[in-house]
């Protein structure tokens, strides 16, 4: 395989698994996967 092969293969399996983890996400409904914590700053 060439460099390009290679490339659109790994591409491939980054899509795969980013439609699992989404499919995971989904099934689970709400919840604090992705929430954020900022920290408090009160002097700005």
């Amino acid at each position: 395989m060439g460099d390009i092969d290679n490339g659109i293969e790994n591409l491939r399996a980054l899509i795969d698994q980013a439609h699992h983890e989404l499919g995971e996400v989904c099934a689970k409904g709400p919840h604090n996967r992705f929430r954020m914590s900022v920290p408090a700053r009160p002097d700005h």
